[in-house]
């Protein structure tokens, strides 16, 4: 099947029910969709900080005012197919560690979405712990002893005292050492994710 391009017009929450009735998605992953939308189609017609709002549930904050605005979003099936693996992708490695999409930035979701179908899943982990460390360190430079997670007898030894892994408990065995560091950022920076500067490495 070729590439098909869709249009949604009418409101933001008109547009999260044709999502969830029609292209059978979770109510939440077409609020992520028309998210996602809203800000690569530069919906001038929406402040950002009122899209986020609106993302966030804060209707309180926001007032309702983005609810009563006519839009049009447009996407293609491939995008749709992306769109639908990053959340999949964020549901199990981000947004169960206290990250939403606001915080994590439409930029992080922006290279999650273009990078996700070149990742192996081996290299999930690596990849999650870049993204999460990026969310907090906005130049997207990051050393590879910023990702490692597991000391040389395969534990946990992350240095912050109140991360948990998103499969293992800390006593459990982590493959996430060095070495399978080392090998995912060369795997990572040959599908053209991120690059080697110098002693940094950065998300592209």
């Amino acid at each position: 099947m070729g590439t098909q391009e869709y249009v949604l017009r009418g409101t933001i929450d008109g547009m999260v029910k044709i999502l969830k009735n029609d292209f059978d998605v979770t109510p939440h992953e077409a609020k992520f969709m028309v998210y996602f939308l809203a800000n690569k189609n530069n919906t001038h017609d929406i402040p950002e900080e009122e899209l986020n709002l609106w993302y966030l549930d804060n209707e309180e904050a926001y007032k309702g005012q983005i609810l009563n605005k006519h839009l049009a979003i447009n996407f293609t099936n491939v995008q749709k197919s992306l769109m639908h693996k990053a959340y999949i992708f964020l549901t199990n490695f981000i947004f169960g560690r206290g990250i939403d999409l606001v915080l994590l930035g439409i930029d992080l979701a922006y290279i999650i979405c273009s990078a996700i179908e070149k990742i192996d899943d081996f290299d999930y982990c690596v990849f999650a712990r870049i993204i999460e460390f990026n969310t907090v360190n906005k130049n997207h430079m990051f050393k590879p002893c910023d990702i490692t997670t597991a000391n040389q007898d395969g534990k946990c030894d992350y240095q912050e005292s109140d991360w948990s892994c998103t499969h293992f408990a800390k006593d459990e065995n982590c493959t996430n050492n060095e070495e399978k560091t080392r090998a995912s950022l060369k795997r990572l920076e040959e599908q053209n994710i991120i690059k080697e500067v110098g002693k940094h490495w950065i998300l592209l």
